[in-house]
C-alpha cells in the first residue's frame, strides 16, 4: 500500500478489561507472525516546469525483486532492438521499475531507495539531493536525514548523468569535490566517497541528460 511523503506514525494500543470476576480460561493465543521487513522507496517525478513531486512507499523484498526483473527485461529488449511500441507495457509502472535512475544508500542496490522520473519532454533534469528526505524518525529524539552524500550504489536508466558536489545557491560545482559520472543503464554497486578534510562531504546533486 502506498503512503504519501507526509510521514505519519499512529500508535495503537489494545486494552482488555474484564468485569465481575476472573476471566474464563481459553486456548493460548498464537504468537503474532513476524512482519516482513519493508523497504523504503522514495519516488520523485519531474513535472513540466521543473517542479518535483515526492512520495514514499514501503514494499517487500519480493516486490523489489519483481521491479528489478521488469527493469532487466526492459533493458534486454532495448539491447535486442525491439520496437518501442512493443515495450510500452513494461514502461507503465507505478513504482520504480521504469524510472530514470535508481539510487541506494547501501552497496549492491540495497537499503533505502530513491527513484527519479525525468520529464520525458525535457532534455535534462537537475535534482537537489539536499532537499530530499531519506529518513525521518520523531522518537526517541528527532532524526532527519537527507540524500546528500548518502548514495552508495545506483542503477541508471536510459539517461546518462552524474552526481556532483555543488553550491546550489550560486549554482557552482566544485572541481575537486566528490563526483560520480554514469552512463545509460550503468550499474555502480559500491560507490566509495573519499572525504576531503574541511571540504564538501559528498555529492548533493543529480544531473540527467539525454
Amino acid at each position: 500500500m502506498k503512503r504519501s511523503a507526509m510521514w505519519m506514525w499512529v500508535g495503537m494500543t489494545a486494552l482488555g478489561v474484564g468485569c465481575g470476576g476472573p476471566p474464563e480460561e481459553g486456548p493460548p493465543a498464537e504468537a503474532p507472525a513476524p512482519q516482513e521487513e519493508r523497504i523504503s522507496q522514495t519516488i520523485l517525478r519531474q513535472l513540466p516546469g521543473g517542479e518535483l513531486t515526492q512520495e514514499t512507499t514501503y514494499i517487500t523484498r519480493a516486490e523489489q525483486l519483481a521491479q528489478i526483473a521488469a527493469r532487466e527485461e526492459y533493458v534486454r529488449q532495448i539491447q535486442s532492438g525491439a520496437p518501442r511500441q512493443l515495450m510500452a507495457g513494461l514502461t507503465i509502472d507505478s513504482g520504480c521499475a521504469g524510472s530514470s535512475l535508481w539510487l541506494f544508500d547501501q552497496p549492491n542496490r540495497t537499503g533505502r531507495q530513491l527513484c527519479l522520473y525525468k520529464n520525458p519532454a525535457e532534455d535534462y533534469a537537475f535534482i537537489d539531493l539536499g532537499r530530499v528526505i531519506r529518513y525521518y524518525s520523531p522518537q526517541p529524539f528527532p532524526i532527519l536525514l537527507f540524500w546528500t552524500a548518502a548514495v552508495r550504489s545506483l542503477w541508471a536508466g536510459e539517461d546518462a548523468g552524474n552526481m556532483a558536489t555543488c553550491d546550489n545557491q550560486t549554482m557552482a560545482c566544485y572541481s575537486h569535490a566528490p563526483y560520480v559520472p554514469f552512463n545509460a543503464w550503468q550499474q555502480l554497486n559500491d560507490i566509495s566517497i573519499a572525504q576531503i578534510p574541511g571540504g564538501p562531504t559528498g555529492p548533493n546533486t543529480v544531473f540527467l541528460e539525454l
